[in-house]
């Protein structure tokens, strides 16, 4: 079985303007590959910074999900649907396929979860949601 340790520190991300934006995230460590991953959290506050929306019922109405939906993502009650996903990463300009490979890293765990990561370090080397 292999070892999964968990911690928490600063992901920086760069807006298309150069602006800079620090936000937590999990830093996982499985063997020796060292991933940071996003929360939702994270990922609906990196969305609103890239569509420039100040507030979660305002990144709802853009992106036409409701504002009940947005809060459950945010509490951990549910993740995104496959088809909100793609509204999100499509609204802020973010690659699909990157996107619906964090969504089933959210969803997944154990093994599957391993498989999911591993994917995401091979097809996007340089994502957003690793570093």
């Amino acid at each position: 079985m292999k070892s999964l340790s968990v911690n928490y520190r600063q992901l920086t991300i760069y807006n298309f303007d150069r602006t800079m934006l620090t936000l937590p995230c999990r830093q996982a460590s499985i063997n020796t590959t060292i991933i940071n991953m996003m929360t939702v959290g994270d990922f609906l506050d990196f969305c609103k910074l890239r569509t420039q929306t100040q507030t979660d019922s305002n990144l709802a109405r853009k992106v036409d999900i409701t504002r009940a939906a947005i809060a459950a993502y945010r509490k951990g009650a549910s993740f995104p649907s496959d088809e909100n996903m793609l509204k999100l990463s499509q609204r802020a300009k973010l690659d699909e396929g990157e996107c619906l490979l964090l969504l089933n890293i959210w969803r997944s765990d154990g093994n599957t979860q391993d498989v999911y990561r591993k994917m995401l370090l091979k097809l996007y080397p340089e994502s957003f949601f690793q570093k």
